[in-house]
């Protein structure tokens, strides 16, 4: 995932950022494309990389990770810059390590996560789960404003435990 910044001196766009391809001090790697970060499913790495949805009142960045279903959160400044390249918080999955897509759907499951929509007036995450047919709602807030602790899933109401 690149951001763009223009360059006035070059005659194309250049990346002034990156999230999903990093060397061993998570600086970007501008001329790497593996899966993963060519490792296993990870905090810093994508497998299908396929939305991406901006909370600019609370500063989270939100990737839907589509092959490792999931979405990972990361954390970003006041000026919703990254704070690090290393996400903070994972949906869809019990911790940053495991990437199994769910055959049978739960409220805290995903099954090729492929559209984000923020609402910031209510505080909720819309997240389109392709293969499971539905549209998970959550709601992003709680008792930190990077939600750290959990959501509530609108299709069953149950609390669901968020990995940080």
């Amino acid at each position: 995932m690149f951001l763009f910044t223009p360059n006035a001196y070059a005659a194309a766009y250049s990346a002034s950022d990156l999230l999903g391809q990093l060397d061993g001090s998570n600086n970007p790697v501008y001329t790497q494309g593996s899966m993963n970060n060519g490792s296993t499913t990870n905090s810093i790495g994508f497998n299908q990389p396929y939305a991406t949805e901006l909370d600019n009142i609370y500063h989270r960045f939100f990737v839907a990770d589509s092959a490792n279903c999931r979405v990972l959160v990361f954390n970003l400044d006041s000026n919703n810059n990254f704070v690090d390249r290393i996400a903070d918080n994972v949906l869809g999955q019990a911790d940053f390590t495991s990437n199994s897509c769910a055959s049978t759907p739960t409220a805290s499951s995903m099954n090729l996560p492929r559209g984000l929509a923020f609402d910031s007036a209510n505080n909720r995450l819309f997240i389109a789960d392709q293969n499971n047919q539905r549209v998970l709602v959550f709601d992003t807030l709680s008792s930190t404003p990077f939600f750290r602790h959990i959501f509530k899933d609108y299709v069953t109401g149950e609390m669901l435990p968020v990995a940080s």
